[in-house]
């Protein structure tokens, strides 16, 4: 090839030259443009699974958190006047809760058996709750709070591990 090329004029060695670095240019774009395309793609799966799953399981703690506030002020004051007030916000927030149970259903990141399990756990606690919200309404604060501390507390403890699961589990996800 060597010799062959010694015995070409100027302007084909040139046109030969440039050729070469244009055919390297276009192989360098292509590989460019694909590896975008790979990374456009990877980013789009984590914004619309990866973080959606992660925001519903953190805001399905915080909304669990907040039911379980309302009904330990609702055992606390005993004022029947201030628990309309509670027992809207709690019914806002499950109804909200619920949402976020949809979204982590319908999410591909969770595993089914963990999703389940978490779902299960939530549901188990809100019949709780919801034992807590009826005993408080009948006027035995006391059965409520009894409810509250031997049956929601522990049901709680429950569920925040099982978020610390998912929230395992997303962020394995996450880091492929």
């Amino acid at each position: 090839m060597k010799h062959m090329m010694h015995d070409w004029k100027m302007r084909k060695k040139l046109l030969f030259g440039y050729a070469v670095i244009g055919v390297l240019l276009i192989v360098v774009s292509l590989l460019s443009v694909s590896g975008m395309t790979i990374v456009k793609r990877t980013f789009e799966r984590y914004i619309n699974e990866v973080q959606v799953a992660s925001d519903a399981v953190k805001n399905c703690r915080i909304e669990i958190n907040i039911v379980a506030r309302d009904l330990r002020e609702m055992a606390l004051e005993e004022d029947d006047s201030t628990n309309q007030s509670y027992i809207s916000n709690v019914e806002k927030t499950l109804a909200s809760l619920e949402g976020d149970i949809t979204t982590l259903k319908e999410g591909k990141v969770l595993s089914s058996d963990l999703g389940t399990k978490y779902e299960t756990a939530i549901r188990a606690w809100m019949e709780i709750g919801n034992k807590v919200m009826e005993e408080i309404g009948n006027g035995d604060y006391k059965e409520g709070r009894r409810i509250l501390m031997e049956e929601c507390a522990p049901a709680l403890a429950n569920l925040v591990t099982i978020a610390g699961e998912c929230d395992r589990e997303i962020s394995s996800v996450r880091e492929t």
